[in-house]
Order: C-alpha cells, then sequence, then structure tokens
C-alpha cells in the first residue's frame, strides 16, 4: 500500500512542470522582466507560439526561451490571486539572490490583463 501511494506521489511531482507549462501556454500572454543581484532576464510569450528571451543581454534560442519561461511561470506560482511578495520571495528560494525588481504580466484565456510590479526598497 505505502509503495503505490510512493509511486504515485512520484508520478504525480515528475508530470507537474509539464502542467504547469502548460497553464501559461494557455493565455495569450506572458511577460517578465527580473532583476537580482547579478542576473537580469527578460522574456516574454505571445500565443501562439512565439518565445523570447534574454539573459544578461544575451538571447536565447526559442528552445531555451521556451524552457526559461516555463521554468519562471512554475517558480513564481502564478495564479490570478496570487501577491507580488510571494512571488519575490519564491524567486529567491530557487536561486535567484537579491531581487531588486520584478514586473510580470500575465494574460489569462479569458483575456484578462494581470500586471504585478515590485521594486525592492533601497
Amino acid at each position: 500500500m505505502k509503495k503505490s501511494m510512493i509511486v504515485a506521489f512520484l508520478m504525480l511531482l515528475i508530470h507537474l512542470p509539464v502542467v504547469c507549462a502548460a497553464e501559461f501556454q494557455q493565455g495569450n500572454l506572458f511577460k517578465i522582466k527580473l532583476v537580482s543581484e547579478h542576473e537580469t532576464v527578460q522574456c516574454e510569450y505571445y500565443s501562439p507560439d512565439t518565445y523570447q528571451c534574454e539573459k544578461n543581454g544575451y538571447s536565447l534560442d526559442e528552445k531555451q526561451a521556451r524552457r526559461e519561461l516555463s521554468l519562471l511561470f512554475h517558480q513564481l506560482h502564478l495564479r490570478h490571486d496570487v501577491k507580488v511578495e510571494e512571488m519575490v520571495h519564491s524567486l529567491e528560494k530557487t536561486g535567484y539572490n537579491n531581487v531588486k525588481f520584478l514586473d510580470v504580466r500575465w494574460m489569462d484565456s479569458h483575456h484578462r490583463l494581470f500586471t504585478w510590479i515590485w521594486e525592492k526598497d533601497e
């Protein structure tokens, strides 16, 4: 019994990033600009299949951009009611040290645009 529960849980974990990645692609727009201590990331997704991403001034190819967008969407735990402070905390937990600026824009499948902007107080 325990073994089958563990296997079921592991299967859920394996499929979780795929589900999150599909969610941002169900929307019409996902844009993020993130400035942290040692990194600047600016990525955009436009429906149906436009992926663009820059890290520290260097453009990523489409495959890398798609992967980066999916990862960021997953790390943000993006949903309609998420607080921007929660997003910043989540990003810092996943390796973006000392986030200084965050701008996230997401248009869902109902064409509702959600915008979160945060800047660290100096």
